[in-house]
């Protein structure tokens, strides 16, 4: 069983915001924001952004996000605004490492949680432009994803940076493993395999 003392509550429109200080049967005490819609608990899966006390990023759905502002009492709604690619519309697509070192996961619960590999020939400095087969495999790629969620990831290193040409109007995605962002927020999930790597490699 676990008990709770709550430290602070926020009402913000039908949302109640509890913050509250919790020990479970075992283990130190722990800190944990839970959210609530019309008197319906929600979930805890919250934190602050930005290290900044006052705005509290949640989860609502997938593809609904709110960003509560605990100082003001407001709230801002983050939705995703997807746009497909079409082939016809495209006149080049290149691609070129993000940077010159690569961040790989490390299977450890304890710091340091990741591995910086240096890859040969990964240069940020050298663009490679896709061939019209490679530019339809990406397209159809892109508009077949799937979105994950909204996942701020300005201190982490991507693998691509993949720069579309269309009429009049450039388009950047970076790319981390299966994932694809247009911007740095909101990620959509690919294929599970080594796509980039081998366009970059000249193998797709």
């Amino acid at each position: 069983m676990t008990e709770t003392t709550i430290l602070k509550e926020y009402t913000i429109d039908e949302y109640r915001i509890v913050y509250a200080k919790k020990i479970g049967p075992a283990g130190p005490p722990f800190y944990q924001y839970d959210v609530y819609k019309k008197g319906k608990y929600l979930s805890y899966t919250s934190y602050s952004l930005n290290d900044d006390s006052c705005q509290l990023l949640f989860a609502e759905r997938v593809d609904y996000y709110i960003i509560f502002n605990l100082c003001n009492k407001s709230k801002s709604i983050l939705n995703p605004e997807k746009r497909d690619l079409d082939l016809i519309e495209i006149d080049s697509i290149t691609i070129r490492p993000y940077d010159s070192i690569r961040i790989k996961p490390r299977n450890t619960y304890t710091a340091p949680f990741f591995d910086t590999i240096i890859t040969k020939n990964f240069d940020p400095t050298i663009t490679k432009t896709l061939t019209p087969t490679q530019m339809k495999n990406f397209i159809q790629r892109w508009n077949k994803s799937s979105l994950t969620g909204y996942e701020p990831r300005d201190t982490i290193n991507f693998d691509y940076l993949l720069t579309v040409f269309e009429k009049g109007v450039t388009r950047q995605f970076k790319t981390l493993n299966m994932y694809i962002y247009e911007g740095d927020k909101w990620s959509y999930k690919s294929k599970d395999d080594n796509y980039f790597d081998e366009v970059w490699n000249g193998q797709e």
